[in-house]
């Protein structure tokens, strides 16, 4: 997955996040799931901090389109993240393809 022309925004990861929650406004679940995507994509993929915050970006919407029951067209996430929406589409396809389409999230629930 090639950032292609996107540029690391000038804030820190973490506000970048927190822009992201303000302007996405979905669940905190949705941050941990994306979290989780990330820890699944293979090893052998060359993170830099460019690709961080658009995976950050792509994994967050595809949690948001898992768990939450209302979403916006990828032309909203793509303009929030700017990104053309052509690019975004092409890197969601390619984080589902390094995720081999496993977006299922298992909870196991302890002690309830």
């Amino acid at each position: 997955m090639e950032p292609r022309g996107n540029q690391m925004p000038e804030l820190p990861y973490l506000d970048y996040l927190k822009r992201l929650h303000r302007l996405l406004k979905c669940g905190m679940e949705s941050f941990d799931v994306m979290l989780i995507y990330l820890e699944r994509i293979p090893t052998t993929y060359q993170l830099d901090n460019v690709s961080l915050y658009t995976l950050s970006l792509i994994s967050l919407v595809l949690a948001i389109k898992y768990l939450e029951d209302k979403t916006q067209p990828n032309r909203f996430y793509s303009k929030v993240g700017g990104l053309d929406l052509r690019t975004f589409n092409e890197l969601e396809i390619e984080l589902l393809e390094m995720l081999d389409y496993d977006i299922h999230i298992k909870i196991f629930l302890e002690n309830i």
